[in-house]
């Protein structure tokens, strides 16, 4: 047996390890891994993963990063866990209350609500029959996309206990926020993308957002062409005319763009039910 060791062609480092900024909306597309070992997946839905030791459940799930405001982040991988029942000493302690999974719960219909667009103040006949995903379980989740803060849990500690800062999802965001129609239809909210970046591949009519930036530079130029006219019939001042082309060159001004769950312990007053309990 023979290796390609020519490591050109091998594939880069992934990124992984970076984390994305603390606050970043992103589109996301949510996936629910379902575990490998049979033994641990709920037998009323394979979807929840059981940990028999703590008698807990939840949603081992995995978001994708489709786009974000300024462009970045794009294909980065965020893991994190959906509270669905604490263990019993958990509940024991909040006097039988799961708050864990009144977390979790309240994060799964955010989900819904962000990726269906639905008011989470509508409680019309409609809005309350498509929240409802009783029929088909946990798999209604799958591959839905959706609007997002990820935040980053500096409190996680790492199987030796020492600290390890990972992403989380700190809360799905839905139609009454203003962040949502900007990720959803594609419209960037703070100019365009960072450091000359293309748009994401999600955003709709790339080249019409261009349109308005150049406006303002066609504008400029008409008053500069009017005023070299003068300028130009003397012949002894020839210098006076190249300040006058120079600011009629000048491109229109672009503003800079603004753009960046998990342990359950580190989750707990937190909107959303991401968390290891």
């Amino acid at each position: 047996m023979s290796w390609d060791l020519n490591l050109n062609n091998a594939e880069q480092q992934s990124n992984d390890y970076e984390l994305v900024p603390h606050g970043t909306f992103a589109k996301l597309k949510i996936n629910i891994r379902i575990a490998e070992d049979s033994s641990k997946r709920h037998p009323n839905d394979p979807h929840v993963t059981v940990n028999a030791a703590k008698g807990s459940c939840y949603l081992d799930v995995q978001y994708t990063i489709l786009g974000t405001l300024d462009g970045k982040w794009v294909n980065k991988k965020v893991f994190d866990k959906i509270g669905i029942k604490s263990s019993n000493e958990r509940i024991q302690q909040n006097r039988g209350e799961d708050k864990w999974a009144k977390m979790g719960f309240a994060a799964i219909r955010g989900i819904v609500e962000s990726s269906r667009g639905i008011d989470p103040k509508d409680s019309s006949p409609e809005a309350n029959t498509r929240r409802d995903i009783s029929q088909g379980g946990f798999a209604n989740l799958q591959d839905l996309e959706f609007v997002g803060r990820i935040t980053v849990d500096s409190k996680n500690l790492d199987a030796q206990g020492q600290p390890s800062p990972r992403n989380q999802l700190g809360s799905p965001i839905t139609i009454d926020r203003k962040e949502y129609s900007a990720l959803m239809s594609g419209a960037p909210t703070g100019g365009a993308p960072a450091m000359g970046g293309q748009a994401p591949s999600w955003a709709n009519g790339g080249g019409e957002q261009a349109a308005p930036a150049q406006q303002p530079a066609q504008n400029f130029q008409q008053p500069a062409q009017n005023f070299q006219q003068p300028v130009q019939q003397p012949a002894q001042q020839p210098a006076f005319t190249q300040p006058v082309q120079q600011t009629a060159q000048q491109p229109a001004f672009t503003p800079p763009q603004t753009g960046a769950w998990g342990d359950a312990n580190a989750q707990q007053g937190q909107q959303g039910g991401s968390g290891w309990m």
